[in-house]
């Protein structure tokens, strides 16, 4: 029972880390869905938006949306990343946690990748909207 139980306390910090990784992950997930339909508005009422309300969607929904989600994203990594500077390092599975705590960095690590990169995209297809509707005045 005591080699069970220790098994136990060697996965249980990483455990913990995956769920709560998951568990944002399922919250990003869902912002970054928020903010690809907020796109996806945006480019197809091109025509029939002014820029007032161009101005209102892009500054007051998607632009705190994605700076938030990609802002969240960047914390998450590097609060998993630190996780092993809390951990005694005299523990017997240390190296094992501290191994599980760098694989569940990846996750939110590429995800914050993708919403940077994507979010500087998106901007791109913003302001090309905005010089459809400008145009359209």
């Amino acid at each position: 029972m005591s080699e069970e139980a220790s098994g136990l306390d060697k996965l249980g910090v990483p455990i913990v880390l995956l769920s709560a990784t998951w568990g944002g992950f399922d919250v990003v997930l869902k912002s970054i869905e928020m903010q690809n339909h907020y796109r996806d508005t945006v480019t197809s009422l091109a025509n029939r938006v002014t820029p007032e309300e161009w101005m209102t969607i892009f500054w007051s929904d998607w632009l705190p949306l994605w700076i938030g989600t990609t802002l969240f994203l960047f914390i998450f990594t590097i609060v998993i990343w630190q996780i092993p500077g809390i951990l005694r390092p005299t523990s017997h599975g240390y190296a094992l946690q501290k191994r599980l705590c760098r694989i569940a960095t990846a996750l939110p690590a590429f995800a914050f990748c993708g919403s940077f990169i994507g979010g500087i995209v998106d901007i791109r297809v913003f302001w090309d909207a905005r010089h459809v509707i400008l145009s359209n005045v």
